[in-house]
């Protein structure tokens, strides 16, 4: 089922499988072509050391906020969004998004990638030309701020060779808890 798997969405090429026995793992290695075992690190939210973390600070201009449904109506708003969602409008009824925006421009996103019971998957992107500015961090920082306002915790997971998003995690009150092999291919 995992190799014939193709999805219905537009924007989606690839698939993640996790959690497998090593017998299939090898089994689907050798029936695909360019498929890779990726290591990758789970991590939980410690709110206490969330609560001493530095307040987030941005460059002048940037504004950070909640995405609301009126910023669908945006090309961009909704291709990122439909990444991970059917519908881009899904992730505001089931889910936190966070924009950073400067002069009517998206700079930057900041949303559930996946939501679960009291679970929120944090999944971010920031303009290229922008990074290492303090974005991603105040769009994460508003982001776990509302998934505790909403009863939700929210969750890390990374590539465990992404050291930007590792120190990223750290900074915001994360602690790595688990890591795991995931198979990853494009169709």
């Amino acid at each position: 089922a995992a190799i014939a798997y193709r999805s219905d969405r537009d924007l989606v090429d690839w698939v993640e499988f996790n959690h497998y026995p090593e017998n299939v793992a090898r089994l689907m290695e050798e029936k695909m072509e360019g498929i890779r075992r990726i290591e990758r690190i789970i991590w939980h939210h410690d709110e206490e050391a969330f609560a001493k973390a530095s307040a987030p600070s941005v460059p002048e201009g940037i504004e950070i906020s909640l995405i609301v449904p009126e910023d669908f109506e945006d090309e961009d708003m909704r291709y990122e969004n439909m990444i991970f969602w059917d519908k881009a409008e899904d992730m505001l009824d089931y889910a936190i998004g966070i924009k950073a925006m400067k002069d009517g421009d998206l700079k930057g996103l900041c949303t559930s990638a996946g939501a679960a019971y009291d679970h929120y998957e944090i999944d971010i992107a920031t303009s290229n030309k922008l990074r290492k500015q303090g974005i991603g961090y105040a769009m994460a920082h508003a982001f776990i701020t509302e998934c505790y306002r909403r009863g939700k915790r929210p969750g890390w997971d990374c590539v465990s060779t992404n050291d930007a998003s590792r120190a990223l995690a750290t900074k915001l009150g994360f602690k790595q808890v688990e890591q795991y092999k995931l198979l990853s291919w494009e169709y």
